[in-house]
């Protein structure tokens, strides 16, 4: 699964947050795995069981099993067991898998993600040079954004010499530079963070209710109870910025967010955290899908997308009250 090369035009608007990887030809946020296009079914012994695809940088847990390197340290950042038999587990306790496994991967068959101009297959570990060294599209795509890049920077640097470069900070938003407006911006709600002004610097004194409402937090989402909430996003294509694990093959069943990406819509929006599970994709049930179809549905590019989440309710410990000191004195 991944980026095809039809879909590259999307990933040059949104280089920024999801880069283009020119080791696996696919656009995925650096944290995460690198993506193929596999040319055959993948055996099952040598498929990661939290993101279910081939396994990359395979590390071997103490209780028996082998997933990703990065999909194993993000998912015990929250979790402190092993995903398949929930097994109590620690990071540091975990190997890496053995020669022969790297090298079973590393000849797996793969398609080159530039489909339109290049129909090579390679083993999954001559890719990266193929993109480099051979492939058209590749070299295309690296010229173009190199390009991009370049007219970016001298708009930059004739905005900030002409009349209104100097622009007041915090008006506008990391991602203007980019060309990109920021959903938060395009679509006003009170549940969204606000982009203001710091109070003091050129805005006239307000009274103490006043500054208080301007520097509220967005709502959190109620513990216990499910929730639909509404995602807008001005370039339908833009990611979401979080991962999941689960799905109806493991032993999640529920589809839930491993991490929510700093820079992502998600994340600006500011509601929804790790550890979440998503029930509905606009009015999609994906409570009981599998991990791919999942992704599938919330990888389909809208403007407007609804939500609709459970949060847990999280567990507070309960204190008994110690034994009176005279009761104990006296027995």
């Amino acid at each position: 699964m991944g980026t095809t090369g039809d879909d590259m035009a999307s990933v040059e608007q949104n280089a920024s947050l999801n880069p283009l990887c020119f080791e696996c030809g696919q656009q995925h946020w650096t944290r995460e795995n690198h993506l193929y296009n596999y040319q055959n079914e993948v055996d099952d012994d040598l498929v990661c069981h939290i993101c279910l695809q081939p396994l990359l940088q395979p590390l071997d847990t103490p209780c028996g099993h082998t997933f990703c390197y990065k999909c194993l340290r993000n998912f015990l950042q929250e979790k402190d067991f092993c995903p398949l038999d929930r097994k109590r587990l620690h990071f540091k306790l975990c190997k890496k898998s053995s020669i022969l496994v790297h090298k079973l991967l590393d000849k797996l068959f793969v398609l080159c993600p530039f489909s339109s101009v290049c129909q090579e297959v390679m083993q999954r570990c001559d890719l990266a040079a193929h993109l480099k060294n051979r492939c058209p599209g590749a070299s295309h795509r690296r010229v173009a954004l190199e390009r991009r890049k370049t007219s970016k920077l001298q708009a930059e640097v004739e905005g900030e010499s002409g009349p209104g470069g100097t622009e007041q900070p915090g008006s506008l938003s990391p991602d203007a530079d980019q060309g990109i407006v920021p959903a938060e911006q395009s679509f006003t709600s009170p549940a969204l963070p606000a982009w203001t002004d710091e109070p003091g610097i050129d805005n006239p004194p307000f009274e103490e209710n006043t500054v208080a409402d301007t520097n509220q937090q967005p709502p959190t989402l109620p513990e216990g109870e499910i929730t639909t909430i509404e995602i807008h996003r001005s370039n339908p294509y833009i990611e979401l910025g979080i991962s999941i694990v689960g799905g109806n093959e493991t032993p999640l069943i529920n589809i839930v967010i491993q991490e929510v990406y700093r820079d992502g819509i998600i994340a600006r929006d500011g509601r929804l955290l790790a550890g979440d599970q998503i029930l509905q994709v606009n009015s999609f049930d994906i409570s009981n899908v599998s991990h791919n179809h999942a992704r599938a549905v919330l990888s389909q590019p809208c403007s407007v997308l609804h939500l609709t989440v459970l949060r847990e309710r999280r567990r507070t410990p309960t204190r008994t009250p110690p034994a009176p000191c005279e009761k104990t004195a006296s027995r």
